[in-house]
């Protein structure tokens, strides 16, 4: 199996994950030492704070100071984490750029109060509509929606695909039903959300592999992880 983490916070000095070239390299071995190939840089980008021109920019320049340094065996592609909002939506002539490298998906994040009956829903169909596809970052973080079935059924039938935290596996208060979501096949994507060392350490990714598969098997993973790679193929 190849494993690719797709939500990582490893990029220096731009939000509220890795600090300096030197930790980002850190977590980048960590993620090595995990089995990980493959490593998109995904920055909180928040549309209705920052102009996505400017945004771009500063990722541009994280990226070029670190670049150099990437361990060898691991391959790199940037995008963001974006929080959705109307703001978003003015500025069309960089949504692509927002995306995984050069693929149509789009990792997203929403307001944890968000129920997904209204605008916020609304915007999920603006982006699919403009031919994203929404990554649903850590679907765990949503009461209303874990309480819902029904609409993470209705979304998964829209096109959104889920993204898991590596961390949540590791987690009594929410493993089980992310397990039932994931043996559903509502959850396709496990990845770290890797800030530092110590939130939402890489260590967590291998922890969260091995329980998957001892409680629902090997093919279980392999879907994971297969979705994963799909996707950074594209980029």
């Amino acid at each position: 199996m190849k494993h690719c983490d797709l939500h990582t916070h490893i990029l220096p000095s731009i939000d509220d994950g890795s600090k300096s070239v030197e930790e980002s390299v850190k977590l980048l071995r960590g993620l090595k030492e995990q089995g990980v190939e493959c490593v998109c840089f995904t920055p909180h980008y928040y549309s209705h704070m920052v102009p996505a021109k400017e945004f771009l920019r500063k990722r541009k320049a994280a990226f070029e100071s670190l670049k150099d340094s990437i361990p060898q065996g691991i391959e790199v592609r940037l995008g963001a984490e974006v929080f959705v909002t109307d703001y978003l939506f003015s500025q069309e002539n960089v949504l692509n750029k927002l995306c995984y490298g050069k693929s149509n998906y789009m990792l997203t994040e929403f307001a944890y109060s968000s129920d997904f009956e209204d605008g916020s829903y609304t915007n999920l169909l603006k982006l699919k509509q403009k031919g994203i596809t929404p990554v649903f970052a850590h679907i765990e973080r949503y009461p209303k929606l874990m309480k819902n079935h029904d609409k993470i059924v209705d979304m998964v039938n829209m096109g959104i695909l889920f993204q898991t935290n590596a961390v949540s596996y590791c987690e009594i208060g929410t493993r089980k039903k992310l397990l039932r979501l994931v043996d559903e096949g509502l959850v396709h994507i496990v990845a770290t959300d890797v800030h530092s060392e110590k939130r939402n350490s890489y260590k967590y990714y291998g922890a969260a592999v091995k329980y998957i598969e001892k409680k629902l098997g090997r093919a279980a993973v392999e879907r994971l992880c297969q979705n994963s790679v799909e996707i950074f193929s594209k980029t």
